[in-house]
């Protein structure tokens, strides 16, 4: 018999965090669900912490004898997936127990392609928990319009963030779409969503309950390497050839540039507060800087860019223009 969720957790070096996130799996109002954990070639006992689940008929294991990367990890998940929606969770973070019941009935009522909840950042060393992103009652929106506040294109009061955590996805959407995560990447989840939300018809965000995201002190975003650059790279590159290859391009062009102009901000913000000296602040951003240039023509950047934002890069100590 189907279930109507699937949940993939990937676990890579978090086996210290799973118990906690499975406790939260396997204790969900909704009964009609399959947790599928995929070991990723983890240096940790993930056996012995899922010794625990072995009699739990809900729970489906499956140890890998290669890494693959989350991205790939997630794939492989989503092919093995029976249930008529796929919901995503990291083996480090939580959810709270009716949020798989409130999101899969919402997705059935609305007859919506994806449901997006709320998200709460939570931290090692007690600090409150940070609101990421809440819904105050239930909200249908159309996919483009949602695609376009995750794009900040526009402002309407919600908040919905890339991340696939949050989401939960109809499979046959998945399948005739062919959404997958890239791999071999960070900021998978920019690909994964990026492209769902373009290409879904309807969208239902759900209130009250939530993914607890947990940010560890050795969370990939937290640090910085030419890797995270080489990342960032790849999937904004993936993400033109998808919207070349598909005509859409021009249409959404400045969804592309604000997402993108977003997100290498982060870059810039993680080289200036993780590097470890100047010399590797600027050679860093000129790495990032080469990279970016591949991706954008200046006549583009000019396109995309208003007079006065462009005034503000070339002449940032000025702030009053009037010539008297």
């Amino acid at each position: 018999m189907q279930p109507l969720v699937s949940v993939i957790i990937p676990v890579f070096n978090t086996e210290e965090y799973l118990e906690k996130c499975l406790d939260s799996m396997v204790n969900q109002s909704l009964s009609d669900i399959e947790i599928i954990v995929i070991n990723d070639c983890s240096e940790g006992d993930t056996d012995a912490v899922m010794q625990k689940y072995s009699n739990n008929t809900k729970v489906k294991y499956q140890k890998l004898h290669e890494n693959i990367g989350l991205g790939a990890v997630r794939n492989l998940g989503i092919r093995k997936a029976s249930g008529k929606y796929i919901t995503f969770c990291d083996s480090d973070d939580w959810v709270d127990l009716f949020l798989y019941e409130s999101m899969a009935s919402a997705l059935e009522n609305t007859k919506s392609d994806i449901a997006i909840c709320g998200t709460l950042k939570e931290f090692p060393h007690g600090e409150e928990s940070v609101t990421k992103s809440n819904f105050e009652k239930e909200i249908v929106l159309d996919a483009e319009t949602a695609f376009k506040i995750m794009t900040f294109q526009y402002n309407y009061g919600i908040t919905i963030t890339p991340p696939a955590n949050n989401k939960m996805v109809r499979k046959s959407f998945l399948d005739k779409n062919e959404i997958t995560f890239a791999e071999k990447v960070y900021y998978e989840d920019l690909y994964f969503s990026f492209k769902a939300l373009l290409l879904a018809d309807k969208v239902v965000c759900v209130p009250k309950y939530f993914h607890h995201y947990y940010r560890r002190d050795n969370s990939i975003i937290i640090s910085i390497t030419k890797y995270h650059i080489d990342s960032f790279y790849h999937v904004f590159f993936q993400l033109k050839e998808f919207l070349n290859q598909n005509s859409l391009f021009n249409e959404y062009k400045y969804n592309y540039y604000k997402f993108g102009e977003r997100f290498y901000n982060l870059i810039v913000r993680q080289i200036f507060e993780f590097s470890a000296d100047d010399k590797m602040k600027k050679e860093l951003l000129e790495y990032s800087v080469s990279l970016v240039l591949k991706l954008i023509t200046m006549k583009e950047f000019f396109e995309y860019n208003s007079a006065e934002k462009l005034r503000k890069h070339l002449q940032p100590y000025i702030t009053n223009t009037k010539i008297v």
